[in-house]
């Protein structure tokens, strides 16, 4: 969920303590369903699914800060080379799982901060026959 709407979940859930539901539902553009789950103690679908997450918080938080990494390095990684690393993070924490091939996408979806950069090769000619002087 983003935490643009999950922000305009909250707020309405603060009006509902004085509004009605329709009014509010529309003036924060949130589904009646939505705020009438919350007020009988629901919780949003990505707590929700904590349980069948594949990596944790704290797994997830740790990929997102190698990605970065990488990404301020020059290297940013492929989405095979993420997936790589998801199942790194899991055989490292001794669970016989492995990530799937569109784990990748749902995670960058999740994680909108991350984006990923097309590559483009660059010729080995070019890259040996640089010097330091041309860069300048």
């Amino acid at each position: 969920m983003s935490c643009d709407r999950e922000y305009r979940v909250s707020s309405a859930m603060e009006e509902l303590k004085t509004q009605p539901l329709q009014p509010t539902a529309k003036k924060y553009a949130i589904s009646r369903g939505s705020l009438r789950n919350r007020q009988k103690g629901g919780t949003n679908a990505r707590d929700a699914q904590i349980e069948r997450q594949k990596l944790s918080e704290d797994q997830e938080e740790f990929l997102v800060e190698w990605i970065l990494n990488e990404e301020a390095a020059a290297r940013a990684p492929t989405k095979k080379n993420v997936r790589l690393f998801g199942n790194l993070i899991l055989k490292y924490d001794n669970q016989d799982q492995q990530l799937g091939n569109h784990w990748v996408n749902r995670f960058l979806t999740c994680h909108p901060d991350i984006k990923m950069k097309l590559s483009r090769s660059v010729d080995a000619v070019r890259t040996r026959e640089t010097t330091e002087e041309q860069l300048e």
